[in-house]
């Protein structure tokens, strides 16, 4: 349940971010869920940890190695 359903099981918590959408600087709101207990979910997060800041695979990194890629409390 852990890595199918944290936020339903109450392990996450709830953060408001703004992001840029476009050139002309508009922004809008995201919510983004962070793990009360932030963790790598993969034993793999070390080996892959550049591609944290790869805008493809993000959000991926972001359910997978959190910890490793800094995206804790964010």
């Amino acid at each position: 349940m852990l890595q199918h359903c944290p936020k339903t099981c109450g392990l996450c918590d709830e953060v408001v971010e703004f992001e840029v959408i476009d050139h002309n600087m508009r922004w809008v709101p995201v919510t983004i869920w962070t793990y009360k207990n932030c963790i790598d979910n993969s034993p793999s997060c070390q080996r892959r940890s550049y591609l944290c800041k790869i805008p493809l695979y993000k959000n991926i990194m972001k359910m997978e190695c959190a910890y490793t890629c800094g995206f804790c409390g964010r």
